[in-house]
Order: structure tokens, then sequence, then C-alpha cells
């Protein structure tokens, strides 16, 4: 974005203006350069500023918005443009590097194709085949309105079924509906709620003091890149004479890791309708028990099932297309041991980016935890892998730069 103030004779008390353009390509493999300062950050830092500045040319290369306004106030013009890239970037191919004096330049090949509209995503999951494979971690799903899980019984309103019970498989179903698509790892906490309540999802629960996310601290536990969770908002029942219909939607949303923040969200719904005589398939996961195949024969479990099947489709199409992240556990010299290994695809003689977390956290005026800057500092190299964790050194490297646990490294 760029801002521009300039003096102006024009004496109107306020004149305000818009500027709309766009342009647009069809689908191609475009090379463009990226630039960027060799700065006291080192190689590595500018790298990866390079790399981004690259990237934003062959986006904006494909299809750019430009979104100009000015005001006029007291004699003063005030002037502000964006530049907005409507293409997206899929694979990517470092072709050269070099370096002048002071500035890094980098050039890539990118293929660039047309971004989907939100609709066009919603209809087809997408998904990424990576060099690495990311581990996805499943919470609890509550209910927003747990009344509609009561059923009238002699005038009483009885729960007909262990509402934790619900939310805890509903997680369980997910991890293994993850597993069998195969575009993630999949782990499942189901006992966990991240959100302050249901209805204020995504809002997560932050106790009075603390300096890090729960949802943060659990990813790290389960050494886990991203996590999936999510709030039942309707589950109600309808009843006429002769029919019971039943609506189910299920509010998604992954979050990153790495700080907690939400990357995606998605509603899914589905509806079960059938008569009073169904043999009481309406009477909310009461026998068989979830999960079982006879469950899935029901009519509520057929529909149940395809909801959480398509949630998975989305969410592990979602996170295998997201970048991979390994935390540091250990510093030994130039030696990091990392949370990640071979059954992330981890090699040993491949390159990531080392994120070091700026110190202190960034707090609102509340004050409230809005997460932690993070900075590109160095590279490493993996020199050692084992099933769960790896070793990596460090590279191009400040001499003045500092390592912690809980630091990340990055790889696409």
């Amino acid at each position: 974005m760029r801002f521009a103030n300039r003096a102006s004779g024009i004496t109107l008390g306020l004149l305000s203006g818009f500027f709309f353009a766009a342009t647009t390509a069809r689908a191609a493999e475009v090379v463009v350069e990226g630039r960027a300062l060799i700065g006291q950050d080192g190689l590595a830092a500018a790298r990866e500023l390079a790399t981004r500045r690259a990237l934003a040319q062959a986006a904006q290369s494909h299809s750019a918005r430009v979104n100009a306004q000015f005001q006029v106030q007291e004699g003063r013009a005030f002037e502000a443009a964006q530049v907005n890239a409507s293409g997206c970037t899929r694979e990517s191919q470092m072709m050269t590097e070099q370096v002048s004096g002071e500035e890094l330049v980098v050039t890539l090949k990118v293929q660039v194709d047309a971004c989907e509209s939100p609709q066009e995503r919603a209809e087809e999951a997408q998904s990424c085949e990576k060099t690495y494979i990311n581990r996805l971690l499943v919470t609890g799903f509550a209910f927003e309105f747990p009344e509609q899980l009561l059923v009238e019984q002699d005038g009483r309103l009885l729960p007909r079924v262990n509402q934790q019970r619900v939310e805890a498989l509903t997680a369980t179903e997910l991890a293994r509906a993850l597993t069998n698509d195969g575009h993630v790892l999949a782990a499942f906490e189901g006992t966990v709620f991240p959100y302050a309540s249901p209805a204020r999802a995504p809002v997560l629960h932050l106790p009075p003091g603390s300096v890090e996310m729960p949802i943060v601290a659990l990813a790290r536990k389960q050494q886990a890149q991203y996590v999936l969770s999510g709030v039942y908002r309707e589950f109600g029942l309808e009843k006429t004479l002769t029919r019971h219909e039943r609506v189910i939607d299920i509010e998604a949303f992954l979050h990153d890791g790495a700080n907690g923040a939400v990357l995606a969200r998605r509603h899914f719904q589905t509806e079960v309708s059938g008569s009073v005589w169904s043999n009481g398939v309406f009477s909310v996961f009461n026998t068989p028990a979830i999960g079982a195949r006879a469950f899935r024969k029901t009519l509520i479990g057929e529909k149940w099932t395809a909801l959480i099947e398509d949630i998975a489709r989305w969410a592990g199409g979602q996170a295998s297309c997201l970048p991979f992240i390994a935390r540091v556990m250990k510093v030994e010299g130039h030696l990091l041991q990392l949370d990640a290994g071979a059954e992330s695809r981890i090699s040993s003689g491949d390159m990531m980016v080392l994120h070091i977390l700026r110190q202190p956290p960034v707090f609102d005026l509340s004050p409230r935890l809005l997460g932690q800057e993070k900075q590109a500092r160095a590279t490493v190299l993996i020199r050692a892998v084992y099933p769960a964790f790896s070793i990596a050194e460090l590279h191009e490297a400040p001499k003045e730069l500092e390592v912690r646990p809980g630091d990340f490294v990055y790889a696409q």
C-alpha cells in the first residue's frame, strides 16, 4: 500500500473520489525477480523478503485491482492507493540468486492462475501434494444450544445422550476421516474445547495473565502444525403429525498452531427427514454407538457421517496447502532439535527457514493477548532425521542471533 500527502491550492471544503481499474490474464508461467537489502538480519531474512516480493509481482502480473482514493480538506489533498492481486501463485522454482552489493536478487519461475471464488472453494475442496505433510489436531466440537439434545418424555425434557461424549466422538471420527483421506497426519483431543464459549467461537479462551494461547500449547503438545475445531450451530428437530426433520449445521475453524490465528472457516449443513415411525433414528445418537457400522446405516448416522467426511476433506485439503512448521525443542550451539521427523517426510539435506519470536508478546489496549511477531533470521540444514524429531544446523545466521526453544522453522 502506498500513501501520499501533498499540499494543494484547491480550497474546496471536502472532495472525495474513487478510481478502480483491473487487468486480467489467463493462467500462465511467469519469470519474476524479487529484491531485498541484506541488512543486519542477514541473508536468510533478505531471501524470504525478496521471494515474497517476487511472488507478489507474479500474482499481480496475472490480475490486479487498483483502488485509489483522495480527499481535499482545508487546502490539503490526501491520497491513498492500493494494489490488490487477484491471481494466485501455485508452484514456484528458484532459478537464480545473486548478491549485488548490499542487495539480494532472486529469480523465480512461478505458475500463476486465477483465484477461485469463495463459492468455488466451497464446492470443491482444494488439496496440495507437497514435500512435507502437516499434522492436524482436532479438538472437541461443542453444541451452541445443548438443549437441542433433550427429548420430551412424560411431559419432561430429558437428556437422551451424553453431550460431552458426542463432542468428543466428533473429534475422534474427524481424525479417523482425515487419516483415511491421506492429505495430513491427524491427532485428536476430544475433551478439549478451545473457545471462550460456543456462541463466541472462534474467540479463543485465554486464562487471565496467560502469555500463551491454550490452543498453541495444545498444538505443541501434539506436535501439530494446525488445529481443527468447531461448533454445532444448529441441531434442532422439527416435528409434524407424520414427519420429523432435523437440521445439522456445523461451523468448522482451521487455526494456525503457531499463533492460534483463524486461517479458514466454513459452515457444513445437512438435513435428515423421515416418518415418525423411523424406529427411533431421531433419538439423537442413542443407539447404536457413533462410528459403528450399524450407526452409519441409520438415517441420521448416514447423514452425520457424510457431513464429518465433508469437513475432513475440506480441512485436510486446506491444511495440506499451508506451510510446514516445526518447533525448536533444544539448542546446542549451531545445532537445533526440531519436533518433526520422518513421519512428516523430512529428509537429511533439506533446507528450511528459521523464524525467531519477538519478545514481548503483543497485547491490545484491554490488555488482551493478540500473539507474537516473528522474523526470518537464518537458514537451517537438516543433518539427521528420526521418526518423530530431527536435528538441524544453522546456516547464514547473524553472529548475535539467539535461538530459543519455541522458535519455528518454516518450509513449503
